[in-house]
């Protein structure tokens, strides 16, 4: 029997990924998207790699990227 290696962890490595992959190619309504799902389903973890990820660095100064990160940091 084949053993399922997607799970849980799998899924949210996989969206955060997404928003960095939509950082990177300066795709920023897609980033924002990929950031937001990211937000819900792994908070702390999503948060932890913002805040050490340079790619998302032209972001930061933007209100929106200052909304979401400070609606996820108060939960």
């Amino acid at each position: 029997m084949r053993q399922n290696r997607w799970n849980s962890s799998n899924s949210a490595a996989f969206v955060v990924n997404r928003a960095w992959f939509y950082a990177v190619a300066d795709r920023k309504q897609d980033f924002y998207d990929a950031l937001e799902t990211a937000l819900k389903v792994r908070p702390r973890e999503t948060l932890i790699w913002i805040d050490q990820e340079v790619d998302v660095d032209k972001y930061r100064e933007e209100a929106r990227f200052m909304e979401l990160v400070s609606r996820y940091e108060k939960r």
